[in-house]
């Protein structure tokens, strides 16, 4: 089989990139339509000539997936060319599913196994005749001839009667995790029933999304991960959550309460940093659901938490020292009749500045 380099890329009426009367090229493809009643496959076998040698459709069921199709036609391609191979012949197969020519070149016990199995068997019977077989992958609906006809073979075959009841693993996964996802979304409405929840709660702020991964733009570190969900969530290093345990007042540096939503999209002292990163959002859109909850938002939301640092546990430390020297610097000045206690504010504030929080 061609390594992902070299698997070639056809186009033109024919598809047919050379002459040679002991080459036989073979295309494939798979099918699924609304009227059909199975999953529909599709083989054509073409002399150098753009002579049609073989054709064959065949319905492999109801249980299967268009990938299993893509798999099993590339598979019968191989087989047929094994029945056929003599010294010297030479055998190009093109499909236009690259994921289908990958499972079959790696391998693993992952669903499309028996194909492979099979596929490795015939290759064998290939090479042993003393005849070259390669895979390769052809655009689809391009107007190459010999993949066209391919489709419409497969489309043909959809409306025939199946030749196997087979259930595939892949169709298997995907039915379990269909189910598990309903469970959760079944779950979590029967949350939102409840009377009591706060509108800041997740659930009152963002629709739910379920899935097995935590989707955040590559190369996020995990501090800044955590942090942001910490805004999302409503629960951290965040004066609004850490009241409600007494563990301290819930008022941000600018006198407002300190929530994600303040944070994020109204404190004043990430004015100029929220300027820079948000400028190109609408306005209408700079929201918290925007912000945490789209993949545009979450990237701009990931940027402005690195450069600020909000919602991390040092940020939260340094945040609470300052705190600390700025109100015991104002009573120093308030002592000694200082009448501009701002002033007094942002002196204290910028020798802060100067201080390093390890």
């Amino acid at each position: 089989m061609n390594d992902k380099g070299s698997l070639q890329e056809l186009s033109g009426s024919s598809g047919l990139p050379i002459t040679d009367k002991d080459t036989t090229y073979i295309y494939t493809d798979a099918s699924s339509t609304e009227k059909g009643i199975g999953i529909g496959v599709g083989i054509v076998a073409i002399q150098s000539n753009n002579r049609i040698l073989y054709q064959e459709r065949s319905n492999i069921g109801t249980n299967q997936l268009v990938y299993n199709g893509e798999l099993f036609g590339v598979t019968r391609a191989i087989e047929y060319a094994s029945s056929i191979a003599y010294t010297g012949q030479k055998f190009k197969i093109y499909s236009d599913n690259q994921a289908g020519l990958y499972r079959l070149k790696t391998p693993s016990d992952h669903p499309g196994q028996a194909n492979q199995i099979r596929a490795i068997k015939a290759a064998e019977v290939i090479r042993a005749k003393g005849a070259e077989i390669s895979l390769n992958w052809v655009p689809g609906h391009t107007s190459v001839e010999g993949n066209e006809l391919a489709d419409k073979l497969a489309k043909e075959a959809t409306t025939i009667q199946p030749t196997s009841n087979e259930t595939s693993f892949g169709l298997l996964g995907m039915t379990v995790k269909e189910y598990a996802s309903d469970q959760w979304l079944d779950t979590l409405k029967q949350y939102e029933l409840r009377s009591n929840q706060s509108p800041s709660t997740y659930s009152k702020l963002f629709s739910w999304k379920i899935g097995s991964k935590i989707k955040l733009p590559s190369g996020t570190t995990r501090n800044t991960a955590s942090a942001f969900f910490q805004l999302k969530l409503g629960h951290g290093y965040i004066k609004s959550y850490l009241h409600r345990f007494k563990l301290t007042n819930n008022k941000c540096i600018c006198s407002n309460i300190e929530a994600p939503q303040h944070l994020l999209i109204s404190c004043p002292i990430y004015k100029t940093k929220r300027k820079e990163i948000f400028k190109k959002i609408p306005l209408s859109k700079n929201t918290i659901q925007f912000l945490l909850h789209t993949k545009i938002g979450i990237e701009l939301a990931i940027k402005f938490i690195n450069i600020t640092k909000i919602a991390t546990r040092a940020w939260h430390l340094a945040r609470t020292l300052e705190q600390e020297v700025i109100e015991e610097g104002v009573v120093v000045e308030e002592e000694r009749g200082e009448e501009n206690e701002e002033e007094a504010v942002e002196e204290i504030r910028e020798g802060f500045d100067l201080l390093t929080i390890s």
